[in-house]
């Protein structure tokens, strides 16, 4: 009886092991960025905001334009202007652009599943710096801090929300996201979620990890 007694607390104790080893490695729950009714806000009188779709060579995009506003309560609209469509998909998002000879044509705006030291990206050139898990806005997103292969400035990026510089433009933009919301609920906001990581301060990973939780998701 005794060695059951024990065999059968050995066993509990490796359960429970096995639970709290099996919840510190969870996959949070993806957050996708394009969704419709999505909004962007750049400063306090512009805004992207992702309306309706369009068809081009027979996949669904979702149009994005850009707002100008009157006043920073976004109630005067002052010009509204097609600016891009996108599209989501297994955790990539790919825009539609116009080329310089003026044909649409579809790149690779990010990739949310990034998150290996010396990954990177030559369409965009782009690699990754460092990949964490932390809570923004009361959700677990991803947060992916980006560095340009030939520069020295990280760009981070969040799971759901996008790059916080140029959103929409990562090859010439320079716009600030202060703000990215559906409807009255806020996914991001540059006055509150400012300090909830300090890009300066992360470590690049280490080859072949993953800062937080030890793998990509």
């Amino acid at each position: 009886f005794t060695v059951m007694k024990d065999s059968k607390r050995h066993f509990f104790i490796l359960l429970f092991a096995l639970s709290a080893w099996a919840s510190a490695f969870a996959w949070h729950e993806y957050q996708p960025m394009v969704v419709e009714g999505r909004r962007w806000d750049i400063g306090v009188d512009r805004s992207y905001i992702i309306e309706g779709d369009t068809i081009f060579e027979g996949q669904t995009f979702k149009k994005v334009y850009d707002y100008d506003f009157m006043d920073d309560n976004h109630e005067q609209l002052y010009r509204k202007d097609y600016y891009c469509a996108v599209r989501e998909e297994d955790k990539k998002v790919y825009i539609l652009v116009d080329k310089m000879d003026g044909n649409p044509t579809v790149m690779l705006l990010c990739d949310f599943s990034w998150g290996l030291l010396n990954q990177s990206c030559e369409e965009l050139g782009i690699g990754v710096h460092s990949a964490f898990n932390t809570m923004i806005h009361g959700t677990e997103r991803r947060v992916i801090n980006t560095i340009p292969i030939f520069g020295e400035f990280l760009r981070p990026l969040i799971e759901g929300v996008g790059y916080l510089e140029a959103p929409f433009d990562p090859y010439y933009g320079t716009d600030i996201v202060s703000g990215c919301y559906d409807g009255s609920h806020t996914l991001y906001d540059i006055d509150f979620d400012g300090s909830s990581f300090t890009k300066e301060d992360i470590s690049p990973i280490t080859d072949g990890e993953v800062n937080g939780d030890g793998h990509v998701d």
